[in-house]
């Protein structure tokens, strides 16, 4: 590899991330993803996401690309990688990264919206922190479930393989 490209790559694997939990009570339970917030997403070349997210090592790790108000709806551009490829659509990672980029205010004081995803455009909103409560449990995120896509039977061969 050459030194410049051996460079990028190491900047890729040493990018910062935030370990949220998506599906979770508090602090407690659910599924681990990575999230990597637009500031540290701004001119990622896919082969950097791709090292970034094998060095994180979650099982995805979702890369907010951009978070912008379009025509009174927050819009959000999502891509998720897993260590070993990049993935249409992952709903923990969604539901986790939602969850913090709600807590930390970067919704643009929205509570629905819509992700725009290789799987398509999905409509999320957020049921927020009752007043009172001191945050326990956190917000309540929902996305839109989309219409199942049906494939070609696994063949005898590839369903002993998994």
């Amino acid at each position: 590899v050459a030194p410049a490209a051996r460079q990028e790559l190491q900047m890729a694997a040493a990018l910062p991330y935030e370990h949220v939990n998506g599906f979770s009570d508090g602090q407690s339970g659910g599924n681990a993803a990575g999230v990597v917030l637009p500031e540290n997403d701004t001119g990622l070349s896919d082969v950097q996401r791709q090292t970034a997210a094998a060095a994180i090592g979650f099982s995805e790790t979702v890369f907010v690309s951009s978070i912008a108000m379009v025509q009174g709806r927050c819009v959000i551009a999502l891509r998720y990688f897993t260590p070993e490829g990049e993935v249409d659509l992952c709903g923990h990672a969604t539901i986790a990264c939602l969850g913090l980029l709600y807590t930390r205010d970067l919704l643009c004081g929205a509570l629905h919206g819509e992700l725009r995803t290789r799987a398509g455009n999905v409509a999320f909103g957020i049921e927020p922190v009752l007043p009172g409560t001191g945050g326990a449990g956190g917000p309540t995120v929902f996305m839109e479930q989309l219409p199942p896509s049906i494939g070609d039977p696994l063949s005898s061969e590839d369903s002993t393989r998994w």
